[in-house]
């Protein structure tokens, strides 16, 4: 009779490991409701015994369920309720990075889940948040605070859709509504023609996301990417027009990217702020690995620094008309001779046409582009590209066009006087010269003709 009961209890045991190696082996998959289920349903039974303890403890350790095996099983086994004591005070320590060295001891804790995702998420680390977010999504898609978490993990990689998608089944309805409205605003704001309005309309939904994120109840904030990709554009569209009073922004965006397309922006806007010693000093710091980053760079420099000069020697003169009073009837010594040389540059003579002007100009470009150029040629090109802008943007326009053929300078609409020196091409865009002839369409088609890296 004892050997038929030892026999029967060692069945028993058999059967137990065989169920146990099943659930852990269910539990390393990520299926904690199985194993969650199977300790609550044998735990009364069979917790004396070795096999079955040591794996509920290290299941509860797992999860991170500290309280339990301290306040209900502190006898157990003082090794794991030493360890137990240890890691809660990890926890209540509210120290993400001390939070996430847990992660061997409890990978499947809510807490160590949390903390790492959010630092992945904060060290724009996103292959390794990836990783945790796909783990909510099999294990913990009924933890409310996870699954928040993953949606914001959506947002802040710019993966709207998906972020969206989650925040709905959460049942954050009025935020995605909210989001979505603000979205419509800027779709409006892309439609506009007008340059100087778009970059005015970009950074007002710029600053809106700001204040967005600022006040935003989710940490990290769902407007966070969007912000930063909005300045982007307005920073793209400014130094291709070569705007100034855009540095701050762009060192705002810098400091976050620490890229080199970002630094590339922020050089730009600090050379159009006429900011020089700036723009070197930054320049020479660090070198681009992209050599048409840098050539661009000091081009600009360059350029800018020939118009700033350029601007100073017509202050001074114009200045010194004003001292000696030269009579208005002066100014009609200019009209008519192309005092800028702006047909001169295109081959045509103030009778040219709008559509010969264009012609003309796209001619030229053309011609340029498919020409082999060494780099002293491509140099000299980009140089004579933005003067040929500048011819095109004033002969194009009826308007500039007419004041400019009766001597007077649209850019400096005072009388022009013949006292030698050069003159500034502070070139502002071109899209309203090209509006007719490309049928309304933007010419640029992204960040204009003389940031075409030759």
């Amino acid at each position: 009779m004892f050997y038929k009961i030892l026999f029967m209890l060692n069945v028993v045991k058999t059967d137990l490991a065989v169920e146990m190696q099943r659930v852990m082996n269910s539990f390393s998959l990520g299926d904690l409701d199985v194993t969650s289920e199977f300790f609550e349903k044998n735990k009364e039974e069979y917790l004396e015994e070795p096999l079955f303890k040591k794996n509920f403890l290290d299941y509860l350790i797992s999860i991170g369920d500290y309280s339990t095996i301290i306040e209900k099983y502190p006898d157990l086994d003082p090794i794991y309720t030493k360890k137990a004591e240890e890691l809660q005070r990890v926890i209540r320590s509210n120290s993400f990075e001390e939070i996430t060295k847990l992660e061997n001891d409890s990978p499947n804790s809510v807490e160590v889940i949390k903390a790492n995702l959010r630092m992945a998420i904060s060290n724009s680390n996103f292959k390794l948040a990836e990783r945790y977010v796909n783990k909510i999504s099999r294990s913990f898609k009924n933890n409310k605070e996870l699954m928040t978490l993953a949606g914001q993990y959506y947002f802040v990689s710019g993966a709207y859709a998906i972020g969206i998608k989650f925040f709905r089944e959460i049942g954050y309805t009025e935020t995605v509504n909210e989001f979505l409205s603000l979205f419509t605003e800027y779709d409006e704001i892309k439609k506009e023609n007008s340059i100087n309005y778009k970059l005015r309309s970009l950074r007002s939904f710029y600053n809106k996301l700001n204040i967005k994120e600022l006040s935003d109840s989710f940490s990290p904030s769902i407007y966070t990417h969007a912000k930063f990709e909005v300045l982007k554009e307005y920073l793209q569209l400014s130094t291709s027009n070569r705007k100034p009073d855009t540095s701050s922004l762009g060192k705002t965006y810098y400091v976050k990217m620490k890229d080199e397309y970002s630094r590339y922006l922020y050089l730009l806007s600090l050379i159009f702020d006429s900011n020089f010693e700036m723009a070197k000093k930054e320049l020479a710091s660090r070198k681009f690995e992209r050599a048409d980053y840098e050539r661009k760079i000091k081009l600009e420099i360059e350029q800018k620094e020939f118009e700033e000069q350029e601007r100073r020697k017509r202050e001074r003169r114009r200045g010194y008309r004003q001292e000696q009073r030269v009579p208005q009837q002066q100014q009609t010594r200019k009209a008519g001779s192309d005092f800028l040389g702006y047909y001169k540059r295109l081959g045509l003579t103030p009778k040219a046409s709008p559509k010969d002007i264009r012609k003309a100009y796209l001619k030229i470009v053309a011609k340029n582009k498919v020409n082999k150029m060494n780099e002293k040629q491509k140099k000299e090109w980009e140089q004579e590209l933005i003067k040929l802008n500048k011819a095109l943007e004033i002969l194009s326009n009826k308007k500039n066009k007419e004041m400019y053929d009766n001597g007077i300078d649209p850019e400096n609409p005072q009388p022009q006087y013949d006292f030698g020196g050069g003159h500034g091409f502070n070139f502002q865009g071109f899209d309203g010269a090209f509006a007719d002839f490309f049928g309304g369409r933007s010419f640029r088609g992204g960040r204009g003709a003389q940031f075409v890296f030759l």
